[in-house]
């Protein structure tokens, strides 16, 4: 039975608030069935000449991570398919955990549909597994590709996925579901790693490093098309795009942008960070600093206020803690000399000291610990209502971004 508290646990109100924004909940602007055909017509069209009566096809799927409406879009896909003469046997799904823990089967069945699920083979994809994976050559810096080789080894590939801000990829979707969706553990690695480290690393930016490397991984792995949706507040489609990996994703960015970037009348000496809905753990919540980051005035304070119902988390929450308190020099020695065994947790740490660089970290959560979260770097805060109307008191000026792990402000 899972104990975990995850009932909203923001009650704030937003009268003093110098802003108060999260993402747009407008019904008249969710995607028709129009558009989920034309998605799809797209990426068929963007894979046509590479069908036949025998091509195998992999479906890459995201993971409980995400909120993709997948189901909906293989209702679309999958008969499309069908009619392009690909036979059902030849079709089967990828879960692209990346680095996370692998899916349960009831999760499972609630991403593909018992329909989807029952009737078509699935995979998970394991990371740590180097019986599942196969090299696809090497990055410019002379490290491996390594993809997994059930998804290599299919004729064509499809990813299904949302299209929000990201860190450090500056967005999700496109070639991302390949890396770190189903690479390596070895090139998930030095992908973050690149990208923690990138000068031009920012959320909502596409030219950084790991989206380079991103779509060098991709290009070994062509034919593969894409279909991905934007997202509002309440986790319906309100965009979607579908096609070639990087000609679609560059679409899906300019409709992401009109959704999730807000412009803000200042920055404020406090944000509160709220990850609501995006957040099953810190590796997940943490993302929701980033975006505070762009709202905060140098020397300000940022409190991450979250859910995290599985913990700081179940794959990397070890080192998170062991490591928290290190600086970024001690941080890269660590990973230079071995001591550091996970680089995922070492990356946490990494971009999170970043954003120490500019404002103080404070944390909420029913399902952190107060000491967990100072082996994290965070001041905890017990009282979330105290906390902020004593800032208040004091002449602070606070913002508040809600779904703050996709929210993009600016001034």
């Amino acid at each position: 039975m899972n104990t975990k508290k995850t009932k909203p646990i923001v009650n704030l109100k937003s009268a003093s608030f110098l802003f108060d924004f999260g993402l747009p909940d407008d019904a008249d602007q969710q995607c028709a069935d129009s558009d989920f055909t034309e998605a799809v017509i797209d990426t068929i069209n963007s894979i046509k000449s590479f069908i036949n009566k025998n091509a195998t096809v992999c479906i890459i799927v995201d993971d409980y991570t995400r909120s993709t409406p997948t189901a909906e879009i293989l209702s679309f896909l999958m008969p499309a398919l069908e009619k392009e003469g690909i036979k059902k046997e030849n079709v089967f799904f990828m879960f692209a955990s990346g680095s996370h823990r692998l899916m349960t089967e009831k999760e499972k069945r609630a991403r593909l549909s018992d329909e989807y699920f029952e009737n078509y083979r699935s995979m998970d994809h394991r990371f740590f597994d180097k019986e599942h994976l196969m090299e696809m050559g090497r990055f410019d810096d002379g490290n491996p590709i390594l993809v997994n080789k059930y998804v290599k080894e299919a004729d064509i590939r499809i990813a299904v996925g949302t299209l929000v801000p990201h860190m450090p990829a500056g967005f999700s979707g496109g070639a991302k579901m390949l890396l770190p969706g189903v690479a390596g553990e070895d090139t998930v690695h030095h992908m973050h790693v690149v990208g923690a480290l990138d000068p031009k690393q920012a959320i909502g930016v596409t030219d950084t490093l790991p989206r380079k490397l991103m779509e060098t991984l991709a290009k070994t792995a062509e034919p593969f098309a894409i279909i991905n949706v934007i997202l509002n507040a309440d986790d319906n489609p309100v965009g979607i795009v579908g096609g070639h990996y990087i000609e679609a994703h560059r679409r899906g960015v300019e409709i992401a942008k009109t959704v999730y970037f807000v412009e803000i009348p200042e920055l404020v000496d406090l944000v509160i960070s709220d990850t609501r809905n995006h957040d099953a753990d810190m590796t997940q919540a943490n993302k929701g600093l980033f975006s505070a980051a762009l709202a905060v005035k140098n020397g300000g304070e940022i409190l991450l206020v979250t859910n995290c119902p599985d913990g700081v988390s179940p794959v990397h929450g070890k080192e998170m803690l062991d490591f928290g308190m290190f600086t970024n020099p001690e941080m890269e020695k660590a990973l230079v000399t071995g001591d550091i065994k996970d680089p995922m947790s070492a990356i946490e740490v990494l971009h999170n000291n970043v954003v120490r660089q500019k404002a103080k970290l404070f944390l909420h959560s029913p399902n952190i610990t107060k000491e967990e979260a100072e082996k994290m770097n965070f001041e905890y805060v017990e009282d979330l209502k105290e906390f902020v109307e004593n800032r208040i008191k004091e002449g602070k000026t606070v913002g508040r971004l809600t779904a703050s792990t996709f929210v993009v402000p600016y001034l």
